[in-house]
């Protein structure tokens, strides 16, 4: 028998080229299957980040919105634009703000406030009067014309708060049965021939609201010839508050007209002014917004955020759809002209310019997570959000996922930001970036995100520790912050190496690193491990910046000896720590070689 000893061959490998996170295949070496807190920006070398920076936000606040670089925030006293204090009073409470043009619109309180002149303040009509109903059916025979009013004395406290287009309910009494009306002011008068002695009357549209002229709303039963007018004295005219569904409704009994029992206005009929509204956006000049409860899309009247029941058949009006599709509404964007309400298991895409030519298109889709309705952002173009498995992609027409390579689901709400280079989403205690530049993806440390901005180029969150709320800074330092955190860890950990290779053994290791810490302040500490065949991480080079004189870049070649393995994985980690005022150490990775041999195989021959 003959033996053939196949020859022992050594080589190197080594990397000097290094990108993100990738657990796919293995996690190749210049891959990471973990990376937090190192990122791309000394490419192709691995660099540790700048610690994040903050700045404190004020106490107590119940709500809060960013228009430019300007916080527009409420606390229990009212509400503060750019840290300065409006006449604007509100109720206790959260509250959810949105920019329309020049006003902040704050819900669920109802009132708009001028940004610039903050002494122009609008709040939804608060009031309640009491007067004399009417109903009247004139010109019997051709054309009729219904006429409905009421009659209020003019000396009335509440008087002046009603406006031309305030909608409101009236509550009056029918042989002891209480009723009610969803109407809208059209005019207000004191010199109509019907007007009492010292009453103003306030006479509601029925055009529009009350199309059928042979049919009597105060008594709810069709009319006959010569049909006296109905008055009602002791009807309240109120206002509608926000989510304000406590109006009485009453049925219409038979009256001897042949009509029977029909409970005509129903809660859903009468509505409110302002829907109970989910989420909301502004959208051409106007707010838009939609209702699990209700399964309906809303948007409010051009340039009136405060009223929402506007039918007159103009293009101004506002307007309101039913969706027949299951499941709660998850959130809504502005994007590629269009306005977007999403669930999770699709969107719904609102086309048009006017009431008359809206119309909505579905797409089924993996839509945004219940919950993370604040991760939906655009960058370059197309729109990205937080979906139940992963972070998605949508381009108009069709969503696709983006984060293949950090491998498991993603399944924490997040909430996200984007500008032309990163995509970043939030979730619990890790910031997952995305380099669009690179095609990178990487991880940071940071707890308690509710919200994240772009503002004039940057991107922040706002993070909330009990009831303290921070401003942090995700991309560049900034020049003028509060603190810098302290302390900031860091680490980099490939996959297994070598796992597909049978004969090769790794016999040395060199890491290629430079160190940076230049005051007693500051200092830099890492250590570099390794795990040889699957087993337990060894310690096999330490390196503590305190130990060492601060240098303008101290580079650092270490070399490892390993135990002979065939696989073998590398985790780099550490801390930097830093002051304010100090220049920030930091850590930079250019390679890693790796020696290796080929084992023999004795095999034979007949």
């Amino acid at each position: 028998m003959d033996f053939n000893i196949a020859s022992i061959n050594s080589g190197k490998i080594g990397q000097k080229v290094f990108g993100g996170i990738n657990r796919t295949n293995g996690t190749p070496l210049g891959y990471w299957k973990e990376l937090c807190n190192m990122d791309m920006s000394e490419y192709p070398a691995l660099k540790t980040c700048e610690p994040f920076c903050y700045e404190g936000l004020p106490e107590g606040i119940t709500g809060y919105v960013y228009r430019g670089d300007k916080l527009i925030y409420t606390v229990s006293d009212g509400i503060y634009i750019d840290g300065v204090k409006t006449p604007l009073t509100l109720s206790a409470g959260k509250k959810q703000l949105v920019i329309m043009g020049a006003y902040a619109v704050v819900f669920p309180d109802c009132a708009k406030i001028n940004i610039t002149d903050t002494t122009d303040i609008v709040y939804q009509p608060n009031f309640s009067v009491t007067g004399t109903l009417t109903e009247a059916n004139t010109n019997m025979f051709a054309n009729i014309h219904k006429l409905l009013y009421i009659n209020i004395p003019s000396d009335s406290e509440d008087l002046s708060k009603i406006k031309e287009g305030t909608s409101g309910i009236v509550s009056y009494s029918k042989n002891g049965k209480a009723m009610s009306l969803k109407v809208c002011v059209e005019k207000i008068s004191d010199d109509e021939s019907y007007t009492a002695g010292g009453c103003t009357s306030v006479i509601f549209e029925t055009k529009n609201n009350f199309p059928d002229t042979t049919y009597f709303y105060t008594e709810r039963c069709y009319i006959t010839a010569n049909r006296p007018y109905t008055g009602f004295s002791d009807a309240v005219f109120k206002s509608i508050g926000y989510g304000d569904t406590s109006a009485d409704n009453g049925a219409c009994a038979d009256d001897g007209t042949g009509d029977t029992e029909e409970d005509i206005v129903t809660e859903e009929a009468i509505g409110v002014s302002i829907p109970d509204l989910d989420f909301i956006a502004e959208y051409n000049n106007r707010l838009w917004g939609c209702s699990s409860k209700n399964h309906e899309i809303y948007c409010s009247k051009l340039a009136e955020p405060l009223e929402w029941n506007s039918f007159a058949g103009i293009s101004t009006d506002s307007w309101a759809a039913t969706v027949g599709t299951q499941g709660d509404f998850t959130g809504v964007a502005v994007y590629n002209g269009s306005i977007l309400f999403f669930k999770e298991n699709c969107v719904h895409i609102v086309y048009g310019s006017k009431p008359s030519n809206f119309s909505i298109s579905t797409v089924h889709l993996r839509g945004v997570q219940k919950g993370s309705d604040k991760s939906l952002c655009i960058s370059d173009g197309l729109l990205y959000y937080k979906a139940p498995e992963g972070i998605f992609c949508f381009n108009g027409s069709s969503a696709y996922r983006i984060d293949e390579a950090l491998g498991d689901d993603i399944t924490e709400t997040a909430v996200g930001t984007a500008d032309d280079r990163y995509i970043i989403m939030l979730t619990g205690d890790t910031a997952y970036y995305f380099d669009k530049r690179k095609k990178a993806w990487y991880t940071r440390t940071l707890s308690g995100a509710v919200s994240a901005h772009s503002i004039d180029g940057k991107l922040y969150a706002v993070t909330k520790s009990g009831d303290v709320y921070r401003r942090v800074q995700l991309t560049a330092l900034p020049g003028n912050t509060e603190q810098i955190y302290s302390a900031t860890d860091f680490f980099a950990e490939t996959g297994e190496l070598g796992r597909g290779d049978i004969f090769r053994y790794f016999k040395k290791l060199r890491f290629v690193l430079s160190a940076k810490h230049l005051y007693p302040e500051t200092n830099l500490n890492f250590g570099i491990y390794i795990s040889c065949d699957g087993g337990e991480w060894q310690n096999v080079y330490d390196y503590k910046g305190a130990d060492t004189k601060a240098d303008e870049n101290e580079i650092v070649i270490a070399p490892i000896i390993p135990v002979r393995c065939q696989r073998i994985r590398i985790r780099i980690s550490g801390k930097t720590i830093a002051a304010q005022g100090c220049a920030v150490p930091y850590l930079t990775l250019y390679g890693i070689y790796a020696d290796a041999e080929e084992g023999s195989e004795i095999g034979g021959k007949h």
